[in-house]
Protein backbone atom coordinates (compact mmCIF):
# COMPACT_ATOMS: atom_id res chain seq x y z
CA UNK A 1 0.00 0.00 0.00
CA UNK A 2 1.23 3.55 -0.80
CA UNK A 3 1.88 5.65 2.17
CA UNK A 4 0.28 9.35 1.37
CA UNK A 5 2.04 12.68 2.93
CA UNK A 6 -1.42 14.57 4.34
CA UNK A 7 0.15 17.20 4.18
CA UNK A 8 -0.07 17.29 0.31
CA UNK A 9 -2.69 19.68 -1.44
CA UNK A 10 -5.43 17.46 -2.65
CA UNK A 11 -5.67 19.81 -5.88
CA UNK A 12 -1.82 20.84 -6.66
CA UNK A 13 -0.59 23.06 -10.02
CA UNK A 14 -4.45 22.42 -10.92
CA UNK A 15 -3.89 18.68 -11.07
CA UNK A 16 -6.52 16.59 -8.58
CA UNK A 17 -3.74 14.49 -6.48
CA UNK A 18 -4.50 10.74 -7.17
CA UNK A 19 -2.78 7.83 -9.12
CA UNK A 20 -5.33 6.43 -11.38
CA UNK A 21 -8.06 8.16 -13.43
CA UNK A 22 -11.00 7.57 -15.39
CA UNK A 23 -12.66 9.98 -17.66
CA UNK A 24 -15.86 9.23 -19.64
CA UNK A 25 -17.79 11.51 -22.20
CA UNK A 26 -21.08 10.57 -23.47
CA UNK A 27 -24.40 12.46 -24.70
CA UNK A 28 -25.22 12.61 -21.36
CA UNK A 29 -22.78 12.13 -18.11
CA UNK A 30 -23.54 9.34 -15.81
CA UNK A 31 -24.89 10.27 -12.33
CA UNK A 32 -22.57 9.14 -9.17
CA UNK A 33 -25.07 6.34 -8.22
CA UNK A 34 -24.72 4.84 -11.61
CA UNK A 35 -20.78 5.33 -11.45
CA UNK A 36 -20.59 4.13 -7.81
CA UNK A 37 -22.91 1.09 -8.92
CA UNK A 38 -21.23 0.26 -12.43
CA UNK A 39 -17.77 0.60 -10.21
CA UNK A 40 -18.78 -2.01 -7.86
CA UNK A 41 -18.04 0.32 -5.20
CA UNK A 42 -20.01 -0.68 -2.26
CA UNK A 43 -18.32 -4.22 -2.10
CA UNK A 44 -14.95 -2.45 -2.56
CA UNK A 45 -15.22 -0.44 -0.28
CA UNK A 46 -17.51 -2.82 2.33
CA UNK A 47 -20.63 -0.65 2.57
CA UNK A 48 -24.14 -0.83 2.61
CA UNK A 49 -24.68 2.45 1.15
CA UNK A 50 -22.63 4.75 -0.60
CA UNK A 51 -20.95 7.43 1.74
CA UNK A 52 -19.99 10.69 0.35
CA UNK A 53 -17.45 12.65 2.40
CA UNK A 54 -16.40 16.14 2.94
CA UNK A 55 -13.58 17.18 0.05
CA UNK A 56 -10.68 17.22 1.89
CA UNK A 57 -7.84 19.82 1.80
CA UNK A 58 -5.12 17.90 2.04
CA UNK A 59 -4.89 13.87 0.76
CA UNK A 60 -7.12 11.53 3.09
CA UNK A 61 -6.07 8.29 3.91
CA UNK A 62 -8.57 5.43 3.56
CA UNK A 63 -10.72 3.92 0.86
CA UNK A 64 -12.35 6.64 -1.16
CA UNK A 65 -12.86 7.45 -4.80
CA UNK A 66 -13.66 11.20 -6.67
CA UNK A 67 -16.36 11.76 -8.78
CA UNK A 68 -16.84 14.62 -10.91
CA UNK A 69 -17.73 16.65 -13.60
CA UNK A 70 -14.66 18.01 -15.59
CA UNK A 71 -14.61 19.84 -18.96
CA UNK A 72 -17.50 17.66 -20.87
CA UNK A 73 -15.81 14.55 -18.90
CA UNK A 74 -16.88 13.05 -16.03
CA UNK A 75 -14.23 11.93 -14.12
CA UNK A 76 -13.34 8.59 -11.69
CA UNK A 77 -10.39 9.48 -9.49
CA UNK A 78 -8.56 6.58 -7.71
CA UNK A 79 -7.54 6.54 -3.65
CA UNK A 80 -3.76 6.08 -3.33
CA UNK A 81 -3.93 2.61 -2.49
CA UNK A 82 -4.89 1.76 -6.51
CA UNK A 83 -8.38 -0.01 -5.21
CA UNK A 84 -10.01 0.31 -8.69
CA UNK A 85 -6.46 0.19 -10.81
CA UNK A 86 -5.55 -2.86 -8.84
CA UNK A 87 -8.74 -4.58 -9.76
CA UNK A 88 -8.50 -8.25 -11.48
CA UNK A 89 -11.24 -7.14 -13.39
CA UNK A 90 -10.31 -3.90 -14.51
CA UNK A 91 -10.02 -4.56 -18.19
CA UNK A 92 -13.74 -5.65 -17.70
CA UNK A 93 -14.73 -2.76 -16.23
CA UNK A 94 -13.46 -0.27 -18.44
CA UNK A 95 -15.26 -2.25 -21.39
CA UNK A 96 -18.57 -1.62 -19.52
CA UNK A 97 -18.16 1.86 -19.21
CA UNK A 98 -16.43 2.02 -22.95
CA UNK A 99 -19.81 0.16 -24.41
CA UNK A 100 -21.67 3.25 -22.70
CA UNK A 101 -19.63 6.34 -22.89
CA UNK A 102 -16.25 7.38 -24.48
CA UNK A 103 -13.34 6.40 -22.38
CA UNK A 104 -9.62 7.54 -21.48
CA UNK A 105 -8.01 6.74 -18.13
CA UNK A 106 -4.54 6.88 -17.38
CA UNK A 107 -2.34 5.68 -14.63
CA UNK A 108 0.29 8.88 -13.22
CA UNK A 109 3.96 7.49 -12.02
CA UNK A 110 4.48 7.35 -8.27
CA UNK A 111 7.52 6.24 -6.98
CA UNK A 112 8.69 5.24 -10.61
CA UNK A 113 8.53 5.55 -14.20
CA UNK A 114 6.02 3.61 -15.01
CA UNK A 115 2.83 5.00 -16.29
CA UNK A 116 -0.14 4.10 -18.66
CA UNK A 117 -2.94 5.19 -20.96
CA UNK A 118 -6.30 3.75 -22.65
CA UNK A 119 -8.78 4.96 -24.96
CA UNK A 120 -12.31 3.54 -26.16
CA UNK A 121 -13.90 5.11 -28.77
CA UNK A 122 -17.67 3.41 -29.27
CA UNK A 123 -17.00 0.37 -27.29
CA UNK A 124 -13.60 -0.36 -29.13
CA UNK A 125 -9.96 -0.13 -27.50
CA UNK A 126 -8.48 2.01 -30.18
CA UNK A 127 -5.28 3.22 -28.34
CA UNK A 128 -3.21 1.61 -25.22
CA UNK A 129 0.22 2.11 -23.77
CA UNK A 130 1.11 0.61 -20.65
CA UNK A 131 5.02 0.95 -19.49
CA UNK A 132 6.61 -0.47 -16.31
CA UNK A 133 9.56 0.32 -14.39
CA UNK A 134 10.79 -2.09 -12.38
CA UNK A 135 13.83 -0.70 -11.77
CA UNK A 136 12.07 2.97 -10.74
CA UNK A 137 13.91 4.84 -13.57
CA UNK A 138 13.66 2.86 -16.42
CA UNK A 139 10.55 2.35 -18.55
CA UNK A 140 9.91 -0.82 -20.34
CA UNK A 141 6.77 -0.95 -23.36
CA UNK A 142 4.44 -3.80 -22.07
CA UNK A 143 1.78 -2.73 -24.10
CA UNK A 144 2.01 -0.76 -27.50
CA UNK A 145 -1.67 -1.21 -29.22
CA UNK A 146 -2.89 1.11 -32.17
CA UNK A 147 -2.14 4.26 -33.65
CA UNK A 148 -0.23 6.79 -31.48
CA UNK A 149 -1.36 10.11 -31.25
CA UNK A 150 -0.20 12.61 -33.25
CA UNK A 151 1.60 14.35 -29.81
CA UNK A 152 3.07 10.76 -29.64
CA UNK A 153 6.72 10.81 -30.59
CA UNK A 154 10.18 10.30 -29.00
CA UNK A 155 10.79 13.92 -27.21
CA UNK A 156 7.56 13.10 -25.85
CA UNK A 157 8.41 9.83 -24.60
CA UNK A 158 11.66 11.24 -22.71
CA UNK A 159 9.69 13.54 -20.79
CA UNK A 160 8.84 13.02 -17.15
CA UNK A 161 5.48 10.04 -17.29
CA UNK A 162 2.87 12.58 -15.49
CA UNK A 163 3.70 15.05 -18.24
CA UNK A 164 3.24 12.27 -20.68
CA UNK A 165 0.10 10.76 -20.02
CA UNK A 166 -1.39 14.23 -19.29
CA UNK A 167 -0.34 15.51 -22.93
CA UNK A 168 -2.22 12.31 -24.65
CA UNK A 169 -5.12 13.20 -22.30
CA UNK A 170 -4.64 16.82 -23.65
CA UNK A 171 -5.31 15.84 -26.91
CA UNK A 172 -7.92 13.70 -26.46
CA UNK A 173 -9.31 16.38 -25.03
CA UNK A 174 -9.43 15.71 -21.01
CA UNK A 175 -9.37 18.70 -18.78
CA UNK A 176 -5.44 18.60 -17.27
CA UNK A 177 -7.31 21.58 -14.68
CA UNK A 178 -9.19 20.12 -12.39
CA UNK A 179 -11.90 21.99 -10.30
CA UNK A 180 -12.58 21.11 -6.56
CA UNK A 181 -16.21 22.50 -6.70
CA UNK A 182 -17.23 19.93 -9.15
CA UNK A 183 -15.29 16.91 -7.05
CA UNK A 184 -17.07 14.41 -4.37
CA UNK A 185 -15.80 12.07 -2.52
CA UNK A 186 -17.11 8.50 -1.74
CA UNK A 187 -15.96 5.63 0.74
CA UNK A 188 -14.76 5.20 4.23
CA UNK A 189 -11.37 6.72 5.89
Amino acid sequence: MSTVNPDYPIIRDGILHAPYFIFLRGASLPTDAEVLGLLGLRRLFGLRNYTRQAMPDDLPSGAYVYLGEQGGWFLVADDWSYRLWHRKDRPQLLARLAARWELFALRRADVDDGYEFVHFVGGLRVRERRVASPHYTDRIVSVDFGTPFRCENDALYDKDPDDIVWTVADEVGVPRTHVRSTLRRYGRG
